[in-house]
Formats: structure tokens, sequence, C-alpha cells
């Protein structure tokens, strides 16, 4: 038997693909520690301005309080621009949408700290505390709205790359194990399965507790079946005979792959439902947020 056919390309064999994989989770890694310092600053400004609030020299209607309170409007203004770059066409002379998105966060998180700093963490007038309640509102249902965002497509990007380099093992296509072309079958049929598409989130939800037994019993059968085919090819056969065991390994890593595959496509169904519920929400929330600020500036300026 030829190593070529039982090769799996899921392991990396050079010592470039090795680097390739060090440096992407670096990379990763690093990006996951400039997030959280940016989140821990955040909540130290807070916390700052929440604990010294009796001392802070600002006052909402004038001075540098007053300025907050403009900086805080013109980042709920600065929000707008995103949504309209994502449907108008013609606003692409503003930039690329990554760009938009990645500016529609950030004023996200700013608007908020400014706005608290506006008031000097202080309930005032009923339409300063509406004013104050929608724009928190709005910053927490936006952090679900990134969640939520990053586990549908950073998800789905990452089981695709993961699905490329995965590819399916060439020892499928021997003549002498043509059964796996069987399993092969199966799997495609479980794939299919598992990614029809459910309209309702409880279907999804429903249907993804059923995948995970589901696929614990396929991998059952599937790899009974091929122990025993294997078992019966390596009577006539003295190479399968040898390599009999590495193959039952090789075998069990690509089924064990494509099951679990199949599972993670079904919790990013579910999360693309609430998504889409979540959009249905955070938009009426955006108007009021909007309505609000607008009643708040016209009745701190014409009372």
């Amino acid at each position: 038997m030829s190593h070529p056919e039982v090769s799996n390309r899921s392991v990396p064999s050079t010592l470039a693909e090795h680097a390739g994989r060090l440096v992407a989770v670096l990379k990763k890694a690093l990006r996951l520690a400039l997030v959280m310092l940016v989140w821990l600053a955040v909540a130290a400004v807070v916390a700052a301005g929440w604990w010294w609030r009796e001392q802070l020299p600002l006052r909402a209607d004038s001075g540098a309080g007053y300025a907050l309170g403009v900086l805080s409007a013109v980042c709920m203004l600065v929000l707008l621009i995103y949504p309209l770059r994502k449907r108008l066409k013609f606003l692409g002379i503003l930039g690329a949408t990554k760009t938009w998105f990645f500016i529609h966060m950030t004023m996200g998180v700013t608007a908020p700290v400014v706005a608290l700093y506006h008031c000097g963490f202080k309930l005032g007038s009923l339409n300063s505390q509406v004013a104050l309640a929608s724009i928190l509102i709005v910053a927490a249902s936006g952090l679900v709205g990134r969640f939520l965002y990053r586990h549908v497509y950073a998800d789905w990007s990452g089981h695709r790359a993961v699905s490329k380099k995965m590819s399916r093992p060439k020892l499928f296509d021997a003549p002498y194990l043509s059964f796996l072309r069987l399993v092969g079958t199966r799997l495609n049929r479980f794939d299919e399965h598992t990614q029809a598409h459910r309209r309702s989130l409880w279907a999804a939800i429903r249907h993804s507790f059923q995948v995970e037994p589901a696929a614990r019993v396929e991998r059952l059968v599937l790899m009974r079946f091929c122990r025993k085919q294997l078992q019966q090819v390596a009577r006539d056969n003295p190479l399968i005979a040898r390599e009999k065991e590495r193959l039952i390994t090789l075998i069990d890593r690509y089924v064990s792959f494509r099951l679990l595959q199949a599972q993670k496509i079904t919790r990013v169904q579910i999360y693309e439902r609430l998504f889409a519920l979540w959009h249905v929400v955070h938009l009426p929330f955006f108007i009021l947020l909007l309505l609000s600020v607008i009643v708040h500036v016209l009745a701190v300026h014409l009372y």
C-alpha cells in the first residue's frame, strides 16, 4: 500500500504548515487581547465616573458638560451613517461598509459613556431620564447584536476554511476500499439533513438537540460498518491487514470531523434566527433613541 493513498491532509506535514498555524493562533490571541484591553478601559472609565460622580466638575447645561452632551448627540448621528451606507449604493463614496461598521460599533460604545459623563451619572428631569435610558438600551442591544453577528458570520467563515483544509482523504477512492463510498454518501445525507432550512427559532433549537445524539449514533454505526468491511478485505490483502489500525484511525478522524461540523452548523442556524429577531427589535429601539434625544434637546433649549 502506498502511503499517499492513506495520507490525511488535516495533519500538517511540513514546518511551514506548523509555522502558519502558530502565526494564526498568535494573531487571534493578539486580537482578543486588544479587544479585552479596550473593554477593560471602557469599564474603568465608567467605574471611575461613577465612583467620583459627586466630585465631577460638570454641569449638563454649560461648559464641558454641555459640550459632552453635544458630542454624544453627534456620535448618535454618526451611528446613522452605517445603516444608510449599507442600503444606499450612492453612499459608497463615503468609504467601505466594513470601515463604517467599525465606526458604528465605536460610536455605539462612545455615545453612552459620554452621555453618562454629560449627566454626571445622575438622573435629571423626566425627558433626560428617557433619553439616557434609551441610549443605554440601544447600546446594550448593539452589544447583543455584535455577539450574534460574530457567531453567525465568523463561525460560517471558519467552517468553510476548515472544510477546505479537511478535504476528502484519497483512501476513500481506493478501489479495494470501495465500501468507503457508501460512508461518504451517508455523511453527505447527514449534512443535507443538518443544513435543511428550518423556518422557526424553536425548530432550529429542537433540531440542534436532536443532531448531537444522532451524530454519536451515526459515528458508531459507520465505524462498526468500516471495521467489519476492513476485516473482510484484510483476509485477502496483506497490505490492508498490516495497515488496518492506521486506516481505522484515519477513517474515524474524518467521520468524526464531518459529524462535528454538522453539529456546528445547527448552532449557527440558531444564531441566524436570533440575529434576524434582533434586527426586528433593534430598529424600534434606535428610532426611540433618536426621538428621545430630539425631545431632550428641544426641551433643554426651549424650556
